[in-house]
């Protein structure tokens, strides 16, 4: 097992084999951004992030997070928030 050709022809057995991996990896991410990029084309968003949106205050004592004004629970503690309750100030994300 010792003699130059079959060092040589292990040696080329991993080569291929990585050569193989590496492609089947290059292959799969280019399909994964493609795939993004074409449902991202097509993505219906009805709630678009608006950025000067008035955020809502956790009612919690101890916790107070800042959420967004979407949100129908609290990002921090999972308590629901109330309906009316907004923050004095703007998200800043």
């Amino acid at each position: 097992m010792s003699d130059p050709f079959s060092i040589f022809l292990i040696f080329m057995g991993v080569i291929a084999i990585g050569t193989i991996v590496f492609g089947v990896w290059i292959v799969a991410t280019i399909v994964r951004l493609l795939a993004r990029f074409f449902l991202g084309l097509f993505r219906w968003n009805p709630m678009p992030h608006n950025r000067l949106a008035p955020a809502r205050r956790c009612p919690r004592r101890g916790c107070q997070a800042v959420n967004p004004s979407a949100a129908r629970f609290c990002r921090r503690c999972g308590h629901e928030l109330i309906n009316g309750q907004m923050a004095c100030h703007a998200a800043i994300w």
